[in-house]
């Protein structure tokens, strides 16, 4: 530690003769601290010149670390590669075919695919599935677990059939040939007009408004959606909810609910359930219940009328007035 003079400790500020002679006495040190040439410039205070080398040394340091990361994943790309891919989980695909339409073989790397995107392709392929998970482990392997759509709807709505999920109401496919869903053994259901059925999406409701006079010639469909069109088909949910739910759903091969006062679904492919509207569906159906197991089984058409719970008929008909999709023999709803 170099030594004070008394007007230094005593806090005193030197002279500019005193500053002169230690110049004098120490040329080159003054010469090092204050007035350096370098790539920094000249001249530039030693406080400024630590504080550029400290940043131009970290950023030295980030760098580093970022390639030696860089060069790791590189590495690691090469040496984690896909050992095994396993499917599970389905009953009416196969492991095979689902492992084959993945995106993925074995040798790929592991870090080179994203698990959502291959979940997203799997759905796009196999629109029957429910529920698609992908998972990869340390060992190379991935786990496709999958779960199949339960029981099925199809409707046909403004002359365009669709497959309609009978879980989670999404819409499977629309514009497709019903007859191919034969041996998926859907169930029938009439919509209200005001139904939306898009892929991919769930089952809503949007009005469709009346174009303003003299410009129907301008305005093509459009469609509002609000909140209160939704609550006002709620009834349809409710009703879903109430027969599928419920010991009669295995019977069941359609339901209309366009009508929300008229309001029906046939059983066995010959059986009308009139209910009328969805007030005290849990009551109309146990009265129904009540009346169908006192019948004999014998296969005529028949109309079960519990519109009114207190007073139900069920009445054999010669001839049972039904629409198209319950005329045909067995109904694509039938097993």
């Amino acid at each position: 530690m170099s030594r004070l003079k008394q007007s230094d400790r005593e806090g005193g500020v030197p002279s500019g003769k005193k500053q002169k002679r230690r110049r004098q006495r120490h040329p080159y040190a003054f010469a090092e601290k204050f007035g350096r040439t370098g790539p920094f410039g000249t001249n530039i205070p030693a406080k400024v010149r630590f504080r550029t080398v400290r940043l131009a040394r970290r950023l030295a340091v980030t760098l580093l670390v970022l390639t030696l990361a860089c060069a790791a994943c590189l590495g690691a790309s090469y040496v984690w590669r896909v050992q095994s891919i396993t499917a599970s989980g389905s009953l009416r695909y196969e492991e095979s075919v689902l492992t084959e339409h993945c995106g993925l073989a074995v040798g790929d790397t592991m870090l080179g695919f994203d698990c959502a995107r291959v979940e997203e392709q799997l759905r796009d392929e196999f629109p029957l599935l429910a529920s698609v998970q992908v998972t990869r482990r340390l060992d190379g392997t991935v786990s496709i677990q999958v779960t199949d759509e339960g029981r099925l709807y199809y409707t046909r709505h403004n002359g365009n059939y669709s497959l309609i999920s009978a879980e989670s109401l999404r819409i499977i496919s629309v514009m497709a040939d019903p007859y191919s869903w034969g041996e998926l053994s859907p169930v029938y259901l009439g919509l209200p007009e005001e139904a939306r059925l898009r892929k991919g999406e769930k089952l809503t409701y949007a009005w469709l408004p009346y174009p303003p006079e003299g410009a129907e010639d301008e305005v093509s469909t459009y469609e509002i959606e609000t909140g209160e069109a939704v609550e006002d088909f709620a009834y349809v949910n409710d009703v879903l909810g109430a027969v599928m739910g419920g010991p009669l759903a295995d019977r069941v091969t359609g339901l209309e609910l366009g009508d929300r006062y008229g309001l029906w679904f046939l059983l066995d492919g010959h059986i009308q359930v009139l209910l009328g509207d969805s007030g005290n569906l849990s009551y109309k159906l146990s009265q129904a219940m009540a009346v169908l197991e006192r019948q004999t089984v014998s296969g005529l058409p028949a109309v079960l009328d519990v519109t009114d719970p207190a007073r139900v008929t069920y009445r054999e008909v010669a001839d049972l007035a039904l629409p198209a999709w319950a005329s045909q023999k067995g109904t694509l709803g039938a097993s």
